[in-house]
């Protein structure tokens, strides 16, 4: 009987590419952060005057219109809710705000200054409080005691002045 033949041989593996495999696909960018939420923010004339104390910064003449001078003072932690606006000569004096509490002075008139009030989302804006002072150093502590004086082997009413007398007299 004739031999069972050999089995066929298996097949050769691909020769090796000379290119890359191709990449994995990227993952797709991250998408954009949503925009901020807008903010309304209105301002009211409570009066022609200043402010009661001296003022807490002058943010600038390139303010178009109040609500922007406002929101230039939300960003100053100097600044108070309350601010000085001039329709007539903000390109020359600027926008001015008021330290934080400073409800204006009805005595220092200025018909040329608007003495206002800027609110946010219909709420009174309360600025961040301003950033606390570090606690004063400590006191020193006290210099030490002057040491006592070394015992002496004199008594208080004895002086050594170098003599040498006798009880007999010499």
């Amino acid at each position: 009987p004739p031999s069972p033949s050999p089995p066929p041989p298996s097949p050769s593996p691909p020769p090796p590419s000379s290119s890359p495999p191709p990449p994995s696909p990227s993952p797709p960018p991250p998408s954009p952060s949503p925009p901020p939420p807008s903010l309304s923010v209105s301002t009211t004339i409570l009066g022609s005057f200043e402010c009661a104390q001296n003022q807490a910064a002058n943010l600038g003449t390139w303010h178009q219109r109040p609500e922007e001078c406002f929101m230039a003072a939300m960003q100053n932690s100097r600044c108070g809710n309350t601010f000085m606006w001039s329709p007539y000569y903000n390109y020359a004096w600027g926008c001015r705000c008021c330290k934080p509490g400073d409800e204006g002075d009805v005595t220092k008139f200025n018909r040329n200054w608007e003495f206002r009030i800027g609110s946010t989302d219909g709420a009174a804006f309360i600025p961040p409080p301003p950033s606390p002072s570090p606690p004063p150093p400590s006191p020193s502590p006290p210099p030490p005691s002057p040491s006592p004086p070394p015992p002496s082997s004199l008594t208080s009413n004895e002086v050594n002045c170098g003599a040498h007398y006798s009880n007999d007299g010499t």
